[in-house]
């Protein structure tokens, strides 16, 4: 199943038949626990807690995932996001930064074993991409094909699915 896993804005259905005509079989509004604002020192406790399954804008700030992060990152199962939308919505110089933190973040997480995501992250219909898009988005940031593709099918459906495993329980 390829899945567009994190959307911003809430689908409707001419947003439901554009996703499918991309490629997908469905797509995520609000249904991650996804880490956005963080410090150096606060991630290390978000990642040990398991408050949250996803940390998101690494890119930005890929200082602060270090080698020690990413190993415990690994151990617990917390996994990175990477959106397409980021790199779309910034300019060029910025977008050449992102490309290289991406891959520097990504490096960490094949070596450590820290699930990786990949979602258009779209903001409206327009920004939404193909699953060849994130296929490519993926081998540009050095993830191979097999990686690429779990990237977007199965890591988003294992995060999707232990989140409502947890409402049944409670």
């Amino acid at each position: 199943m390829i899945v567009d896993a994190y959307l911003q804005f809430k689908p409707d259905e001419e947003a439901l038949n554009l996703a499918y005509r991309l490629g997908f079989d469905t797509v995520f509004y609000n249904k991650l626990k996804v880490l956005k604002k963080y410090t150096k020192s606060s991630l290390l406790s978000n990642i040990k807690s398991l408050k949250y399954d996803l940390i998101l804008g690494l890119e930005k700030n890929p200082s602060y995932f270090t080698s020690g992060l990413a190993k415990i990152a690994g151990q617990k199962k917390v996994g990175v996001l990477f959106l397409f939308s980021t790199l779309l919505n910034s300019k060029p110089i910025e977008r050449s930064k992102y490309l290289r933190n991406m891959r520097k973040v990504t490096r960490l997480c094949v070596k450590y074993d820290v699930p990786i995501v990949l979602s258009s992250g779209a903001r409206d219909i327009w920004e939404l991409r193909g699953k060849s898009e994130l296929l490519a988005l993926g081998s540009i940031i050095g993830l191979n094909g097999k990686q690429a593709k779990n990237a977007i099918s199965i890591w988003p459906m294992k995060y999707i699915h232990k989140e409502e495993i947890v409402k049944v329980l409670e």
